[in-house]
């Protein structure tokens, strides 16, 4: 038999790989293909509905027939600038499996048909997918959306915990859902399971990223990634409730007695005031005070015939004078020897 192709007045660009890919690919799939190679404007703008009322089919068929074009390859997906247009575009790729996400034991990962069979029998999944590809600003591949129904089929975490999670992944900058699940499940290995328990340790967990960034800047520490130690110190301080004040006075006496800004010796000094019990900038530095005025009354006294030049009360003092006048309001001497 001899066929011949009408082309008509154009040509419709599939990827090669689609020649390969037909036998696994459902009768959703291979028209929502076509749909969008068709239309240049459909890859620049997508839209779920348009497709939909076209095809013939439910939105929910189309997001899973998106996906699972994504996960072989046959379309890329990116998200615009303003996070709340999803836009599709065509290239061959190599193609890609469905991995299966493991947390100690093996989850299930569902086919497409799979998925929309689940969600078909249990329609509060589905609206948790929705949900967190609105919060996340993309559409997600098959496997985004096994990862995301593992979380509540699976480990039986709440629609409204997993979806907090999503909005804490998009305050702190790292809006992904492989974020998300790493997050949520070393939250339910160390037993947080509930919203409120989750809500107390995000709130936590929100202090460290925020006191992170000061302490790179702070240290000079880049971008590069954080050692386990230093994650660990930077944790500490968030628990001992210190201000980034009493951190960088800390800081400052640690430049001045090993002539580098070393965490270690930060994190002694901050120990030492805990234990104490000074809790701010103020109460440190009128130690310190108060200690070197001791120490000069007893050089004077003849009790201690050392050389007191530069201890580190003297050096911390003296570099952070203004600090100490800044903080204390004291606009004009601070106690200090003349």
């Amino acid at each position: 038999m001899h066929l011949d192709i009408n082309f008509g007045y154009g040509v419709l660009s599939l990827p090669e790989k689609t020649a390969e890919l037909l036998k696994d690919m459902s009768h959703s799939e291979i028209r929502l293909l076509v749909y969008i190679a068709s239309d240049k404007q459909r890859c620049t703008d997508f839209s779920e509905t348009d497709a939909s009322v076209l095809l013939g089919l439910s939105e929910n068929e189309i997001r899973i027939a998106l996906g699972k074009l994504v996960d072989m390859g046959l379309v890329l997906h990116r998200v615009s600038e303003d996070k709340n247009n999803v836009t599709v575009r065509t290239k061959q790729v190599a193609q890609r499996g469905v991995t299966v996400v493991k947390a100690g034991v093996d989850t299930p990962s569902y086919t497409g048909a799979e998925i929309e069979s689940l969600f078909s029998q249990r329609s509060e999944l589905g609206r948790l997918v929705e949900d967190c590809q609105r919060i996340l600003g993309k559409m997600f591949t098959l496997i985004e959306i096994n990862r995301v129904i593992n979380l509540a089929d699976q480990y039986r975490l709440s629609c409204d915990y997993i979806t907090t999670l999503c909005l804490f992944a998009v305050k702190i900058g790292r809006p992904t859902v492989p974020y998300v699940e790493k997050t949520a499940l070393g939250l339910y290995n160390d037993g947080i399971v509930s919203l409120s328990e989750l809500e107390i340790r995000l709130a936590e967990m929100e202090e460290i990223s925020t006191l992170e960034s000061f302490v790179r800047k702070l240290f000079g520490l880049g971008t590069r990634k954080l050692t386990s130690k230093e994650s660990k110190f930077i944790e500490q301080w968030v628990r001992m409730k210190y201000s980034q004040e009493m951190i960088e006075l800390a800081y400052e006496i640690a430049v001045n007695n090993t002539s580098s800004p070393s965490m270690p010796y930060t994190n002694k000094t901050l120990i030492n005031w805990s234990e104490a019990g000074y809790a701010t900038p103020e109460q440190a530095l009128a130690a310190l005070e108060k200690f070197r005025s001791t120490k000069n009354d007893n050089l004077n006294s003849g009790q201690n015939g050392r050389n007191i030049s530069d201890p580190l009360e003297e050096a911390i003092l003296a570099s952070s004078k203004s600090r100490a006048r800044k903080l204390l309001g004291d606009n004009g001497d601070n106690g200090e020897s003349k």
